[in-house]
């Protein structure tokens, strides 16, 4: 029997580059924070670590999905087809 894992982010294929990579723009936009709040969290090892590609900053997905099952409480968000996570209650972040 096989469990579906369902995951508090998900990004779409046309989002994601060849190597697997998403910028911080995209990453800020669907956990609903600042893009200086992400770049915060990585120097302090509170979220995975950037790799640096010719100047461009990018994040594995499957590491930035990982990090939100285990840090991101599940937000109730107003819009249903909406695919951010939204800004919940103080706390919706786990231990950040």
């Amino acid at each position: 029997m096989t469990v579906k894992h369902d995951h508090i982010l998900r990004f779409r294929p046309s989002e994601v580059d060849d190597g697997g990579l998403v910028g911080a723009k995209l990453i800020a936009k669907k956990l609903n924070v600042a893009i200086e709040t992400i770049r915060r969290w990585a120097r302090a090892g509170k979220f995975p670590m950037p790799y640096n590609l010719n100047g461009s900053i990018r994040w594995r997905v499957e590491e930035v999905v990982r990090w939100a099952d285990m840090n991101v409480l599940k937000v109730k968000n107003s819009s249903p087809s909406s695919d951010r996570v939204g800004a919940g209650p103080p706390g919706f972040l786990r231990d950040l």
